[in-house]
């Protein structure tokens, strides 16, 4: 139920960011999505840290929504991050979402683009979340994907890079977000992936097999669906 579900983002969201505060020391750099959950995830970890102000660096992983929904305006949620915890904030100044190969060229060649390339090559975290296909927002997946992602039967996105049952991400070639690149993303030590409450055994059970994630946050009932299933 709809109400089940929330209590089970509420205490996902609460251990993610217990977990994400415990990871925290000097010097390190994390990367961070968005999302509903990304957003409690960051609002709890704020609320809750009580260290003195750290040396290290948060960096969006994602450029910014153009939602109104605040949970997917990336660099928002970086400054929170960075206003309780004194990390430097590299922000990417950027929407996630492009029209046009050649608006993808332009934010792909500027300073600020080349500034938070050179972060994400080197992030010890990166934390994002775990969503279904179809989702609320879309995402524009009509105009990136045509009908690509039903018939290759998409079950989920991270980062919004869509992926099937078996873990294999699905590419097309107006696939233009501006975003972390999935090699980039592979090299990161710590790779943690969050579930909000409705997450489909099938979405994660494709995600679990694209081998992105270290750390996973999950409801015990999906989480216990997919085992039973032989994952």
């Amino acid at each position: 139920s709809t109400a089940q579900a929330s209590v089970s983002e509420a205490l996902i969201a609460r251990a993610a960011a217990q977990f994400l505060l415990a990871s925290l020391k000097h010097d390190i750099h994390i990367g961070i999505s968005w999302g509903n959950i990304i957003s409690s995830i960051i609002s709890i970890a704020a609320e809750q840290y009580n260290l003195p102000a750290m040396h290290g660096e948060v960096s969006s992983l994602i450029g910014n929504s153009n939602t109104a929904n605040r949970n997917y305006h990336t660099d928002s949620l970086c400054r929170t991050i960075s206003s309780v915890t004194g990390f430097t904030p590299n922000y990417i100044h950027a929407p996630a979402l492009v029209e046009s190969q050649e608006d993808y060229n332009l934010i792909t060649r500027t300073d600020s683009y080349n500034r938070i390339f050179k972060h994400w090559g080197n992030l010890d975290v990166a934390i994002f979340h775990v969503d279904n296909y179809p989702s609320v927002p879309d995402l524009a997946t009509a105009s990136r994907f045509g009908n690509a992602l039903t018939q290759k039967k998409a079950v989920g996105h991270m980062l919004a890079y869509y992926f099937d049952g078996n873990g294999g991400y699905i590419h097309e070639e107006n696939d233009l977000v501006v975003r972390i690149p999935l090699d980039l993303l592979k090299k990161i030590k710590i790779r943690i992936g969050v579930c909000s409450g409705n997450v489909t055994a099938h979405a994660l059970r494709g995600a679990l097999r694209t081998g992105l994630i270290t750390h996973l946050f999950a409801s015990e009932k999906v989480a216990g669906d997919v085992i039973r299933n032989n994952f």
